[in-house]
């Protein structure tokens, strides 16, 4: 059955979402092999995330033995070296902090040497806010009021009034509406500026019309069913995400779905589908798609267990024909810890990184030992616009199952 509750997508949460957009280009050029050099990282203007003061990087040899460390707080060139240890292979860990997250990502299965580089995406400061009337809605089922950087949902008509709050020039407001007796209908309220006053009357001519809806093919079985389905505006190093569709099922899960969305560029539409299939652990199938919407969701055939979960002795085996994978760990404390791991299909066993002296001064609550499995999940890079993954998910079990956006939560290389 289809779950209907308010969803409020908070700026910070957004910000995090955008940063997993961050790009990284291998450059060609290789030292030799008896360089001191482990690494070259070129780090963009708005990598470092928002409310962070410095990062920090370390490189470490295929044992997690740290051979080199430095910080950064601004667009830098990082080079990390050891001139006594020429490892074929590196990993690299990027660490950000504030008051109350602590991210750590890590890499395995580097080249020494590497040349990489890092641009983020800007989140523009908040410049104002501006107000929304809304009138003459009909009778509806739900509403969604999304803008560059926030959505609402909620039940019923949507609410009389709205403020927006408005982060660089402008926002861009997408209404939608569920009638109880017709399709969904949506409109937009465009370039919105701080102090703007607007209204938005659901009964003047061409301001709503019917969405388009798109059907997908859900493969059968499974405790739950999610997917999201939105649109991006990309400008310079400003991206801008607006959801249009998402929906939640558990209990039946559908043979298929109905997206909605209004006329847009198909090249800048991502859909995201998530099926859970409850065990010990809870084992789920994912699917990403950039660009047109696909006409099936279809899982990554295969079977994957995990034979390990410690931080000092990952393992896991698999079936299936995948390209890399990527892990998830956490570490309840004042901080949310949360450290993220991506390795290509070489490694099916590793250990956590030593943490460096200096970040071990800086939070000495959070030991590598602390850290406990979150998800693991093998994907397949099925083309450049779409990849498929199969995890499994060591969170709080039941049938509501992950949130993806928690799984997703800091993804620094692109890589879903």
């Amino acid at each position: 059955m289809l779950k209907k509750h308010v969803l409020l997508v908070i700026v910070s949460l957004l910000t995090l979402a955008i940063l997993t957009t961050a790009c990284s280009d291998d450059d060609p050029v290789t030292p030799p092999p008896d360089s001191d050099i482990l690494l070259t990282l070129h780090l963009g203007e708005y990598f470092l995330e928002a409310f962070s003061v410095e990062g920090i990087v370390f490189a470490s040899d295929q044992d997690g033995n740290l051979l080199d460390m430095a910080t950064w707080n601004g667009p830098t060139t990082v080079v990390l070296k050891n001139t006594t240890v020429h490892p074929d292979t590196i990993s690299f860990t990027m660490v950000q902090y504030n008051d109350w997250e602590l991210s750590l990502a890590t890499e395995l299965g580097v080249p020494a040497g590497t040349v990489k580089t890092f641009n983020g995406y800007r989140h523009s400061p908040m410049s104002g806010s501006a107000d929304v009337a809304f009138i003459n809605a009909p009778d509806c089922e739900a509403y969604t009021l999304a803008s560059n950087w926030g959505a609402l949902r909620g039940p019923g008509p949507p609410p009389a009034s709205r403020t927006f709050d408005i982060f660089g020039d402008s926002t861009n407001i997408y209404v939608r509406i569920d009638p109880k007796d017709s399709g969904p209908l949506g409109g937009w309220l465009r370039s919105l500026r701080p102090g703007d006053t607007d209204t938005f009357d659901f009964d003047a001519p061409d301001v709503i019309a019917p969405l388009v809806g798109i059907p997908v093919q859900i493969p059968p079985g499974g405790n739950r069913l999610s997917f999201n389905f939105h649109g991006s505006v990309i400008t310079e190093s400003s991206r801008s995400i607006i959801g249009f569709d998402w929906q939640d099922y558990s209990d039946v899960i559908p043979e298929s779905v109905m997206l909605y969305g209004p006329e847009f560029d198909t090249s800048n539409l991502t859909t995201w589908f998530y099926q859970w299939f409850n065990g010990s652990p809870d084992t789920y199938y994912h699917q990403k798609t950039a660009g047109p919407v696909p006409p099936a969701f279809t899982h990554l055939e295969g079977d994957l267990a995990i034979t390990s979960t410690s931080p000092d002795n990952l393992a896991f085996t698999t079936t299936s024909d995948w390209d890399r994978f990527t892990a998830s760990w956490t570490r309840a404390h004042e901080l949310y810890g949360h450290w993220w791991v991506e390795g290509p299909s070489t490694v099916q066993t590793f250990a956590l990184p030593q943490i460096p002296e200096y970040l071990a001064d800086l939070f000495p609550n959070y030991p590598v030992e602390g850290f406990e499995l979150r998800n693991l999940e093998i994907i397949q890079d099925v083309s450049e616009n779409m990849v498929r993954g199969q995890g499994k998910y060591y969170g709080p079990h039941g049938v509501a199952g992950p949130d993806p956006m928690e799984l997703k939560r800091w993804d620094p290389w692109g890589s879903q």
